[in-house]
């Protein structure tokens, strides 16, 4: 009888995946597996803000930010690269304070979102030269929609002088320097270096500019635009 309820119990019991995700990527990423915790849910549309945090600190630690950040769907901003309140360790073994620690300093109770905290690693001089603080801020200011912030900044980070430097920027880097391109005009667009995301950039627009119904346009470019930094901003 006793086995019966356990079976029963078990089978009925509300599990929810965004929070066995979460377990599973704290698990991985203390034991410093972080193309395992980059993993985690890799194929939900259902994340969560701490969830992401996770994933995109994993991200971070391969040196791959930059180039994936829209593989998983991005609905909380910079939240999903830094909770500020995400640090009550008898909850979370892994906190926002581990990712802090990486990142070179603690924020204290005074610093209360990601722009003030990463703004003041900025000007420190035992922080300013973390590597992982430039995708950090570069990140922030995409998932902030913020295209006009992100180019006044990339520059302090990467060498854009040449057609070829560009061209070897992460891919969602590359993506927003699209649209800078297009920003200024036709011709800079055509001249845009990465012929093959350009032409997905005009496919890109093909579609958002079709005569299909608004459902159909969608559904679209989310089967094939959905990992870019351009179905975001339009989203």
């Amino acid at each position: 009888m006793m086995f019966l309820m356990m079976i029963v119990c078990g089978a009925n019991a509300s599990a929810d995946d965004v929070y066995m995700y979460e377990l599973k990527a704290e698990r991985l990423l203390l034991e410093d597996d972080f193309e395992g915790a980059s993993r985690v849910g890799e194929t939900s549309l259902n994340t969560s803000p701490r969830l992401n945090e996770m994933r995109m600190y994993a991200l971070a630690q391969q040196g791959l930010l930059g180039e994936k950040l829209f593989d998983y769907p991005q609905p909380y901003a910079e939240q999903s690269l830094m909770m500020m309140d995400d640090t009550v360790t008898r909850l979370h073994r892994f906190t926002c304070k581990d990712i802090q620690t990486s990142l070179g300093a603690w924020a204290n109770a005074s610093v209360t979102s990601f722009d003030q905290y990463v703004s003041l690693l900025k000007k420190n001089p035992s922080t300013r030269h973390n590597p992982l603080l430039a995708d950090y801020i570069l990140c922030g200011k995409l998932l902030q929609k913020d295209l006009r912030g992100f180019t006044q900044t990339i520059k302090h980070y990467f060498n854009l002088s040449s057609p070829v430097n560009v061209q070897n920027l992460p891919k969602a880097y590359r993506e927003a320097m699209l649209l800078q391109a297009k920003a200024i005009g036709k011709d800079s667009l055509n001249a845009f270096v990465d012929t093959l995301m350009l032409n997905q950039y005009k496919d890109y627009c093909s579609i958002l500019e079709s005569d299909e119904s608004t459902l159909v346009r969608k559904n679209k470019l989310r089967r094939s635009f959905g990992n870019t930094l351009w179905w975001y901003l339009d989203n």
